[in-house]
Protein backbone atom coordinates (compact mmCIF):
# COMPACT_ATOMS: atom_id res chain seq x y z
CA UNK A 1 0.00 0.00 0.00
CA UNK A 2 1.18 3.30 -1.09
CA UNK A 3 2.30 5.92 1.74
CA UNK A 4 0.33 9.12 1.90
CA UNK A 5 1.08 12.67 2.52
CA UNK A 6 -1.62 15.45 3.37
CA UNK A 7 -1.05 18.83 1.92
CA UNK A 8 -2.36 22.09 2.72
CA UNK A 9 -1.94 25.68 2.33
CA UNK A 10 -2.09 28.59 5.44
CA UNK A 11 -2.26 32.14 5.96
CA UNK A 12 -2.96 34.68 3.68
CA UNK A 13 -3.10 34.36 -0.33
CA UNK A 14 0.11 34.09 -1.61
CA UNK A 15 0.91 33.99 -6.00
CA UNK A 16 2.49 31.16 -6.47
CA UNK A 17 0.44 28.74 -3.77
CA UNK A 18 -0.85 26.28 -6.41
CA UNK A 19 2.64 25.83 -7.89
CA UNK A 20 4.34 25.01 -4.97
CA UNK A 21 1.47 22.47 -4.64
CA UNK A 22 2.17 21.09 -7.97
CA UNK A 23 6.18 20.63 -7.15
CA UNK A 24 5.05 18.70 -4.19
CA UNK A 25 2.80 16.82 -5.42
CA UNK A 26 5.46 16.13 -8.71
CA UNK A 27 8.37 15.11 -5.57
CA UNK A 28 5.37 12.99 -3.85
CA UNK A 29 4.67 10.96 -7.46
CA UNK A 30 8.50 10.37 -7.51
CA UNK A 31 8.69 8.67 -4.33
CA UNK A 32 5.65 6.58 -4.58
CA UNK A 33 3.00 8.45 -2.64
CA UNK A 34 -0.43 9.12 -2.47
CA UNK A 35 -0.56 12.94 -1.98
CA UNK A 36 -4.19 13.80 -0.59
CA UNK A 37 -5.41 17.67 -0.25
CA UNK A 38 -6.28 19.10 3.47
CA UNK A 39 -9.28 21.97 2.71
CA UNK A 40 -8.65 25.22 4.17
CA UNK A 41 -4.98 24.94 6.13
CA UNK A 42 -5.11 23.82 9.78
CA UNK A 43 -8.92 24.16 10.09
CA UNK A 44 -9.30 21.52 7.96
CA UNK A 45 -7.07 18.94 10.00
CA UNK A 46 -9.20 20.13 13.36
CA UNK A 47 -12.59 19.76 11.75
CA UNK A 48 -14.06 15.99 13.04
CA UNK A 49 -14.48 13.24 10.68
CA UNK A 50 -12.48 14.49 7.51
CA UNK A 51 -12.10 12.28 4.63
CA UNK A 52 -9.04 14.07 2.46
CA UNK A 53 -9.82 13.84 -1.87
CA UNK A 54 -6.91 12.82 -3.69
CA UNK A 55 -5.22 15.95 -5.00
CA UNK A 56 -6.29 15.71 -8.27
CA UNK A 57 -9.72 15.78 -7.09
CA UNK A 58 -8.98 19.41 -5.90
CA UNK A 59 -7.64 20.72 -9.24
CA UNK A 60 -10.53 21.46 -12.02
CA UNK A 61 -10.02 19.24 -14.41
CA UNK A 62 -7.92 17.49 -12.91
CA UNK A 63 -4.61 18.45 -14.70
CA UNK A 64 -1.82 18.81 -12.41
CA UNK A 65 0.20 21.28 -14.80
CA UNK A 66 -2.58 23.36 -14.85
CA UNK A 67 -2.14 24.46 -11.16
CA UNK A 68 1.60 26.21 -11.92
CA UNK A 69 0.00 30.02 -12.89
CA UNK A 70 -3.14 29.22 -11.15
CA UNK A 71 -3.92 32.27 -9.08
CA UNK A 72 -4.60 31.42 -5.12
CA UNK A 73 -5.04 27.75 -3.88
CA UNK A 74 -7.18 25.18 -4.93
CA UNK A 75 -7.19 23.36 -1.39
CA UNK A 76 -8.19 27.25 0.09
CA UNK A 77 -6.65 28.56 3.80
CA UNK A 78 -7.35 29.77 7.04
CA UNK A 79 -5.55 31.20 9.92
CA UNK A 80 -6.75 28.53 11.95
CA UNK A 81 -3.96 26.90 14.25
CA UNK A 82 -3.96 23.97 17.17
CA UNK A 83 -1.81 26.44 19.60
CA UNK A 84 -3.49 29.38 19.56
CA UNK A 85 -1.89 32.38 21.33
CA UNK A 86 -5.26 33.49 22.91
CA UNK A 87 -6.09 29.95 24.37
CA UNK A 88 -2.49 28.00 25.20
CA UNK A 89 -5.10 25.08 26.30
CA UNK A 90 -7.22 25.00 22.82
CA UNK A 91 -4.36 22.24 21.53
CA UNK A 92 -5.35 19.35 23.97
CA UNK A 93 -9.19 19.86 23.31
CA UNK A 94 -8.77 19.25 19.47
CA UNK A 95 -5.99 16.74 19.76
CA UNK A 96 -7.95 13.62 19.29
CA UNK A 97 -9.99 15.17 16.47
CA UNK A 98 -6.24 15.90 14.73
CA UNK A 99 -4.91 12.08 15.60
CA UNK A 100 -8.60 10.66 14.23
CA UNK A 101 -8.50 12.79 11.27
CA UNK A 102 -4.23 11.79 10.72
CA UNK A 103 -5.47 7.99 11.09
CA UNK A 104 -8.62 7.59 9.36
CA UNK A 105 -6.99 8.97 6.48
CA UNK A 106 -4.00 7.30 7.10
CA UNK A 107 -1.74 10.00 6.30
CA UNK A 108 2.46 9.43 6.46
CA UNK A 109 3.64 13.03 5.97
CA UNK A 110 2.33 16.65 5.99
CA UNK A 111 3.60 19.41 3.95
CA UNK A 112 2.28 22.84 5.52
CA UNK A 113 3.02 25.57 2.37
CA UNK A 114 2.64 28.83 4.69
CA UNK A 115 4.54 31.50 6.20
CA UNK A 116 5.96 31.87 9.69
CA UNK A 117 2.85 30.84 11.59
CA UNK A 118 2.40 27.83 9.19
CA UNK A 119 5.40 26.35 10.15
CA UNK A 120 5.49 26.50 13.58
CA UNK A 121 2.11 25.37 13.71
CA UNK A 122 3.64 22.70 11.56
CA UNK A 123 6.76 22.22 14.00
CA UNK A 124 4.68 22.15 16.84
CA UNK A 125 2.63 18.72 15.55
CA UNK A 126 6.02 17.28 14.54
CA UNK A 127 7.98 18.48 17.87
CA UNK A 128 4.91 16.47 20.07
CA UNK A 129 5.20 13.33 17.66
CA UNK A 130 1.26 13.58 15.59
CA UNK A 131 3.20 13.27 12.16
CA UNK A 132 6.09 14.23 10.67
CA UNK A 133 6.06 16.27 8.09
CA UNK A 134 8.28 19.79 6.36
CA UNK A 135 7.11 23.59 5.40
CA UNK A 136 7.57 25.27 2.47
CA UNK A 137 8.05 29.38 2.65
CA UNK A 138 5.19 31.70 1.58
CA UNK A 139 4.81 35.41 2.16
CA UNK A 140 4.86 38.32 0.18
CA UNK A 141 6.49 40.56 2.46
CA UNK A 142 9.97 38.14 2.69
CA UNK A 143 10.15 38.16 6.34
CA UNK A 144 11.64 34.80 6.77
CA UNK A 145 14.90 34.45 7.15
CA UNK A 146 17.35 32.66 5.68
CA UNK A 147 15.03 32.35 2.10
CA UNK A 148 13.59 34.38 -0.72
CA UNK A 149 9.72 33.48 -0.10
CA UNK A 150 7.29 32.91 -3.50
CA UNK A 151 5.01 35.13 -3.83
CA UNK A 152 7.28 38.31 -2.91
CA UNK A 153 8.07 38.39 -6.27
CA UNK A 154 5.06 39.13 -7.93
CA UNK A 155 3.41 41.45 -4.97
CA UNK A 156 6.74 43.40 -6.37
CA UNK A 157 5.97 43.81 -9.99
CA UNK A 158 1.98 44.43 -8.86
CA UNK A 159 4.17 47.16 -6.47
CA UNK A 160 5.88 48.96 -10.35
CA UNK A 161 2.43 48.87 -12.04
CA UNK A 162 0.69 50.18 -8.75
CA UNK A 163 3.32 53.32 -8.78
CA UNK A 164 2.70 54.32 -12.41
CA UNK A 165 -0.90 54.09 -12.46
CA UNK A 166 -0.45 56.31 -9.74
CA UNK A 167 2.56 58.96 -11.06
CA UNK A 168 -0.26 59.60 -13.56
CA UNK A 169 -2.71 60.61 -11.55
CA UNK A 170 -0.26 62.80 -9.68
CA UNK A 171 1.19 64.59 -12.16
CA UNK A 172 -2.13 65.61 -14.14
CA UNK A 173 -3.19 66.99 -11.03
CA UNK A 174 0.21 68.31 -9.25
CA UNK A 175 -0.73 66.33 -6.02
CA UNK A 176 1.24 63.59 -3.84
CA UNK A 177 -0.28 59.81 -4.25
CA UNK A 178 -0.25 57.82 -1.15
CA UNK A 179 0.32 53.98 -1.43
CA UNK A 180 -0.10 51.80 1.32
CA UNK A 181 1.74 48.88 0.65
CA UNK A 182 2.07 45.54 2.64
CA UNK A 183 4.24 45.04 5.59
CA UNK A 184 3.31 44.35 9.28
CA UNK A 185 6.85 44.37 10.31
CA UNK A 186 9.03 44.51 7.19
CA UNK A 187 9.67 46.87 4.49
CA UNK A 188 10.92 44.42 1.51
CA UNK A 189 7.73 44.60 -0.37
CA UNK A 190 7.45 48.77 0.06
CA UNK A 191 10.99 48.55 -1.18
CA UNK A 192 10.01 46.96 -4.28
CA UNK A 193 7.99 50.15 -5.56
CA UNK A 194 10.13 51.47 -8.47
CA UNK A 195 9.88 54.82 -8.84
CA UNK A 196 8.34 56.10 -5.70
CA UNK A 197 9.82 58.93 -4.18
CA UNK A 198 9.68 58.42 -1.01
CA UNK A 199 9.39 55.12 1.02
CA UNK A 200 8.25 54.82 4.93
CA UNK A 201 9.63 51.92 6.52
CA UNK A 202 7.83 49.50 8.72
CA UNK A 203 11.33 49.22 10.93
CA UNK A 204 11.80 52.66 11.58
CA UNK A 205 9.97 55.72 12.63
CA UNK A 206 10.64 58.65 10.81
CA UNK A 207 9.95 62.43 12.24
CA UNK A 208 6.76 64.44 10.23
CA UNK A 209 9.46 67.13 9.94
CA UNK A 210 11.82 65.28 8.08
CA UNK A 211 9.31 63.70 6.18
CA UNK A 212 7.81 67.47 5.15
CA UNK A 213 10.96 68.22 4.92
CA UNK A 214 11.81 66.05 2.22
CA UNK A 215 8.76 66.28 0.70
CA UNK A 216 8.90 69.49 -0.08
CA UNK A 217 12.31 68.89 -2.08
CA UNK A 218 10.43 65.92 -4.27
CA UNK A 219 7.69 68.07 -5.01
CA UNK A 220 10.37 71.34 -6.46
CA UNK A 221 12.07 68.53 -8.06
CA UNK A 222 8.81 67.24 -9.78
CA UNK A 223 6.73 69.91 -10.29
CA UNK A 224 4.87 69.75 -8.01
CA UNK A 225 4.07 65.82 -7.61
CA UNK A 226 5.38 62.99 -5.81
CA UNK A 227 5.01 58.75 -4.80
CA UNK A 228 5.12 57.93 -1.28
CA UNK A 229 5.24 54.56 -0.49
CA UNK A 230 4.07 53.50 3.33
CA UNK A 231 4.45 49.90 4.94
CA UNK A 232 1.00 49.49 6.12
CA UNK A 233 3.42 48.71 10.20
CA UNK A 234 5.11 52.08 9.77
CA UNK A 235 4.79 53.57 13.22
CA UNK A 236 3.92 57.03 14.52
CA UNK A 237 4.61 57.67 17.79
CA UNK A 238 5.37 54.63 18.52
CA UNK A 239 2.56 52.08 17.37
CA UNK A 240 1.08 51.10 14.68
CA UNK A 241 -2.04 51.61 12.55
CA UNK A 242 -5.31 49.18 13.42
CA UNK A 243 -8.10 48.90 11.52
CA UNK A 244 -10.18 48.02 14.69
CA UNK A 245 -9.67 50.36 17.52
CA UNK A 246 -10.91 47.59 19.62
CA UNK A 247 -7.59 45.58 19.50
CA UNK A 248 -9.33 41.88 18.22
CA UNK A 249 -6.52 39.39 17.27
CA UNK A 250 -6.34 36.89 14.89
CA UNK A 251 -5.34 33.22 16.11
CA UNK A 252 -1.49 33.81 15.60
CA UNK A 253 -2.03 37.04 17.80
CA UNK A 254 -2.02 39.66 15.42
CA UNK A 255 -4.28 42.72 14.27
CA UNK A 256 -5.25 43.61 11.40
CA UNK A 257 -3.37 46.71 10.15
CA UNK A 258 -4.50 49.59 7.94
CA UNK A 259 -5.06 53.48 7.31
CA UNK A 260 -1.92 54.16 8.06
CA UNK A 261 -1.69 55.97 4.74
CA UNK A 262 -4.47 58.62 6.26
CA UNK A 263 -2.10 59.70 8.42
CA UNK A 264 0.08 60.37 6.52
CA UNK A 265 -2.08 62.56 4.55
CA UNK A 266 -3.15 64.30 7.21
CA UNK A 267 0.54 64.80 8.23
CA UNK A 268 0.38 66.56 4.58
CA UNK A 269 -2.51 68.48 5.32
CA UNK A 270 -1.31 70.39 7.65
CA UNK A 271 1.58 71.35 6.03
CA UNK A 272 -0.68 72.38 2.81
CA UNK A 273 0.07 69.37 0.36
CA UNK A 274 -2.94 68.07 -1.51
CA UNK A 275 -2.69 64.25 -1.22
CA UNK A 276 -4.80 61.30 -2.55
CA UNK A 277 -4.37 58.01 -0.80
CA UNK A 278 -4.48 54.52 -2.16
CA UNK A 279 -4.80 50.61 -1.10
CA UNK A 280 -3.73 48.21 -3.49
CA UNK A 281 -4.45 45.46 -0.98
CA UNK A 282 -5.44 42.46 -1.92
CA UNK A 283 -3.78 43.52 -5.73
CA UNK A 284 -0.85 42.32 -4.32
CA UNK A 285 -1.80 38.90 -3.25
CA UNK A 286 -4.41 37.45 -5.30
CA UNK A 287 -3.51 37.58 -8.91
CA UNK A 288 -1.63 34.74 -11.08
CA UNK A 289 2.50 34.51 -9.96
CA UNK A 290 4.77 35.92 -12.85
CA UNK A 291 6.68 32.65 -14.32
CA UNK A 292 9.79 33.49 -12.28
CA UNK A 293 7.91 33.11 -9.29
CA UNK A 294 6.00 29.84 -10.27
CA UNK A 295 8.93 28.25 -10.62
CA UNK A 296 10.45 29.36 -7.50
CA UNK A 297 7.44 28.31 -5.66
CA UNK A 298 7.34 24.86 -7.61
CA UNK A 299 11.18 24.01 -6.87
CA UNK A 300 10.52 25.05 -2.96
CA UNK A 301 7.42 22.70 -3.04
CA UNK A 302 9.17 20.08 -4.73
CA UNK A 303 12.65 19.90 -2.38
CA UNK A 304 10.10 20.03 0.71
CA UNK A 305 8.48 16.83 -0.31
CA UNK A 306 11.70 14.91 -1.33
CA UNK A 307 13.23 15.52 1.99
CA UNK A 308 10.52 14.94 3.61
CA UNK A 309 10.13 11.43 1.67
CA UNK A 310 13.91 10.59 2.35
CA UNK A 311 13.13 11.02 6.04
CA UNK A 312 14.27 14.43 6.68
CA UNK A 313 11.44 15.92 8.67
CA UNK A 314 10.78 19.24 10.80
CA UNK A 315 12.50 20.71 8.14
CA UNK A 316 11.84 23.66 5.38
CA UNK A 317 13.24 24.19 2.19
CA UNK A 318 14.95 27.69 1.51
CA UNK A 319 15.37 29.60 -1.78
CA UNK A 320 18.68 30.84 -1.25
CA UNK A 321 21.25 32.93 -3.83
CA UNK A 322 20.76 35.25 -6.53
CA UNK A 323 17.01 35.57 -6.90
CA UNK A 324 16.35 32.34 -5.23
CA UNK A 325 18.48 30.10 -7.59
CA UNK A 326 19.91 27.44 -4.72
CA UNK A 327 16.87 25.57 -2.79
CA UNK A 328 18.36 23.96 0.19
CA UNK A 329 16.12 22.51 3.14
CA UNK A 330 17.20 23.16 6.58
CA UNK A 331 15.89 22.77 9.91
CA UNK A 332 12.44 24.31 10.88
CA UNK A 333 14.16 25.72 13.87
CA UNK A 334 16.92 27.74 12.18
CA UNK A 335 14.43 29.83 10.54
CA UNK A 336 11.88 32.75 11.93
CA UNK A 337 9.80 35.64 10.56
CA UNK A 338 12.17 38.18 11.67
CA UNK A 339 13.82 39.35 8.93
CA UNK A 340 13.72 43.11 8.53
CA UNK A 341 15.10 46.23 6.57
CA UNK A 342 18.44 46.92 8.71
CA UNK A 343 19.44 50.99 9.34
CA UNK A 344 22.48 50.94 6.80
CA UNK A 345 19.89 49.60 4.26
CA UNK A 346 17.61 52.59 4.37
CA UNK A 347 19.12 56.41 3.90
CA UNK A 348 17.32 58.64 6.49
CA UNK A 349 18.18 61.44 4.13
CA UNK A 350 15.98 60.84 1.17
CA UNK A 351 13.84 58.65 3.45
CA UNK A 352 14.26 55.29 0.83
CA UNK A 353 15.95 51.96 0.95
CA UNK A 354 19.72 51.83 -0.62
CA UNK A 355 18.74 48.98 -2.28
CA UNK A 356 19.11 48.89 -6.26
CA UNK A 357 18.32 44.96 -6.70
CA UNK A 358 16.14 44.17 -4.28
CA UNK A 359 15.01 41.19 -5.33
CA UNK A 360 18.32 39.35 -5.59
CA UNK A 361 19.76 41.20 -2.27
CA UNK A 362 16.56 40.45 -0.48
CA UNK A 363 17.41 36.44 -1.31
CA UNK A 364 21.00 36.77 1.12
CA UNK A 365 20.06 39.54 3.59
CA UNK A 366 19.41 37.74 7.14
Amino acid sequence: MAKRVGVLTGGGTAPGWNAAIQGAAEAAEEHNYEMVGIPYGYSGLMAPNQIYKHLVEHIPGGVLSDLLLKPGSVLGSSRDTPFPKNNPNAFETVRQIIEENIERNRLDLLIAIGGDDTFKSTQGMVERGMIDGNAVPKTIDNDITHTLCFGHITAGEVGKRVVEEMRVEAEVFRRVAIIEAMGRYASWLASLHEGAHIILPAEFEIPQKDFIRRMEEVLKENNGSGIVVVAEGFQIDGKQTFQSPSGELDPHGHGKLGGVRLRIQQWLKEADIDASDHLPGYRYRNGPPTEEDATLARRLGYASMEAAAKGKVNMISVAQGHRGSDIVVIDMNQVSGGKVLPRSMYNFEILKPTISHPIAEIAQQE
